[in-house]
């Protein structure tokens, strides 16, 4: 199986490895790809990672709950990542918000997009996301979004998965990245 983050890479040899603890991701694009793929796999230990992979400052408004209600009533079919900045050093105003941060600490950004289907209808979701390297360790921030209005999804448009069947007759839905293998 494909990847979900769309990777050319299979889903064991790529974001599987940092969902299972396996390995740790090296950059902040990689752990906004594996939390993509977490949402998109939704087991229990892929909605635990999206828990733990959030930073201190992040975690008390994030509900294990919430994650895992989200991950499993969205469709997620497409990941486009815009943009993602090298590593810096972590800005004045973040350093000055917290004492948690070390003076290891590095900062990014990962600019993306992602389609995902739920409740018949086509929503679009982009951020720019931040994320924050400790001890070694990314953790994802926060992020702002863009609004997209969603689009309603009629029984006999294309279903935007991409399998080339009409949306009535495209259940389930291919998910992110398996098009592609195909």
């Amino acid at each position: 199986m494909n990847c979900y983050c769309q990777s050319s890479l299979s889903f064991d040899d790529c974001c599987s490895v940092f969902i299972h603890g396996q390995q740790s991701p090296r950059t902040a694009l990689q752990l906004m790809r594996s939390r993509f793929s977490a949402y998109c796999d939704g087991s229990d230990i892929a909605i635990r990672y999206l828990v733990d992979s959030y930073h201190p400052l992040s975690k008390a408004n994030n509900p294990i709950d919430d994650i895992a209600a989200f991950a499993k009533a969205a469709h997620f079919i497409q990941l486009d990542v815009i943009n993602a900045s090298d590593e810096s050093p972590l800005p004045d105003h973040l350093q000055q918000s917290a004492t948690v941060f070390l003076t290891d600490d590095s900062f990014s950004t990962v600019h993306f997009k992602v389609q995902f289907i739920m409740q018949d209808r086509l929503h679009v979701l982009e951020e720019n996301s931040r994320f924050i390297r400790s001890n070694q360790k990314w953790t994802y921030l926060d992020g702002f979004l863009t609004d997209h209005p969603s689009q309603k999804l009629s029984r006999n448009d294309s279903c935007p998965c991409k399998s080339g069947k009409k949306f009535k007759h495209c259940l389930p839905h291919q998910m992110a990245g398996q098009w592609n293998s195909k």
